[in-house]
């Protein structure tokens, strides 16, 4: 016999286990709703979050837009400022350019200039070296002119004594002189024109007469000459060796006749001049020896500027009247750099 028990045990065991089965499921509900709740919870924020992010990222992309903005600005100012540096390039070129091609002119200009300078100092030192030939040439030449003008005078002085001698001794000569010097006075003593043209006149046939048999004795008096000569003797000290050298006023075209033993004239006068500051340097006990450099006669000696510097005078005795000198005296520097770069 079922117990009441037995009989609720059996009449509520389906509602028990649906009861259990509920109440489990209840369980599992509420843990799934809390799961959820918290998964809501959960989104809120995730969502809060990403609004809060997307509302950061719009005002990014706000202030993104507006740098992307000024940049483009700042692009076109770029673009604008590039375009006038491109302008100022090209016009900078072609300053340059040009430039370039008045740089190009002033170097040739520059280099025409340099040359023609080149030239014209080589120029200037030709020029200082012929100015000294023309020296030395003059030099030659007033020496040659005093002698010969000497050689005339010595010539006359020598027919004159021999007229003064002969003329003692030949009477008819004697008288012819003595009358020549009365008229002499006469004219000396005469103021009247007239008077004074025919004693001149009477005097000239006495003179011819007397000049037939010794000519021109009575002509262009006897005394010494006027004329003196006085030449500066240049000499610069050898860039090599330090030795003096003169430059004698030989020219070359006499010196290279001389050399082929040809004597003329000129030759001769150089020859004496040659001689005489020879044979002063060896009075003066200095050694010397002429040669030909260039176009120049020197005569090189082994003294040193301050052994000539005593050094006067140089006397050339020439007949029939006084010597020539030469003044011993150091070349100007500008010729002496000429004649050094020759």
């Amino acid at each position: 016999m079922w117990s009441l028990n037995d009989i609720l045990a059996k009449e509520t065991r389906n509602s028990k286990v649906a009861l259990v089965h509920c109440t489990s499921q209840l369980q599992e509900l509420g843990k799934r709703r809390k799961a959820e709740q918290e998964r809501i919870r959960t989104l809120d924020a995730e969502f809060k979050e990403a609004q809060e992010t997307a509302e950061k990222s719009r005002a990014d992309i706000i202030a993104i837009d507006e740098r992307i903005e000024a940049l483009r600005a700042e692009l076109r100012e770029l673009q604008d400022s590039q375009a006038e540096v491109m302008d100022r390039i090209a016009k900078e070129k072609r300053d340059q350019h040009r430039g370039e091609k008045a740089q190009s002119k002033f170097d040739h200009q520059i280099r025409e200039l340099a040359e023609k300078k080149l030239e014209i100092e080589s120029q200037l030192l030709s020029d200082r070296r012929k100015a000294m030939q023309v020296f030395l040439t003059e030099s030659a030449d007033r020496f040659r002119h005093l002698r010969l003008e000497q050689n005339k005078l010595a010539e006359r002085q020598a027919k004159r004594r021999e007229f003064e001698e002969i003329r003692h001794k030949d009477s008819a000569l004697m008288a012819q002189w003595e009358e020549f010097q009365e008229y002499e006075k006469l004219l000396s003593m005469s103021i009247v024109p007239a008077v004074k043209l025919k004693l001149q006149r009477h005097q000239n046939l006495i003179k011819k007469k007397i000049e037939q048999v010794y000519p021109k004795v009575l002509s262009g008096g006897t005394g010494e000459t006027s004329e003196q000569y006085v030449e500066t003797l240049y000499w610069m000290k050898d860039p090599h060796t330090a030795c003096i050298k003169f430059f004698l006023p030989v020219p070359e075209g006499v010196w290279e006749r001389l050399a082929e033993g040809q004597l003329d004239d000129r030759g001769t006068s150089a020859l004496l001049c040659v001689w005489g500051i020879a044979r002063w340097l060896d009075k003066k006990r200095v050694k010397a020896h002429i040669a030909k450099e260039n176009q120049w006669v020197v005569l090189r000696t082994e003294s040193n500027e301050k052994a000539l510097a005593d050094l006067q005078g140089i006397e050339i005795p020439l007949p029939g009247g006084p010597s020539a000198y030469l003044q011993p005296g150091e070349l100007p520097d500008s010729v002496q750099e000429a004649i050094a770069r020759q």
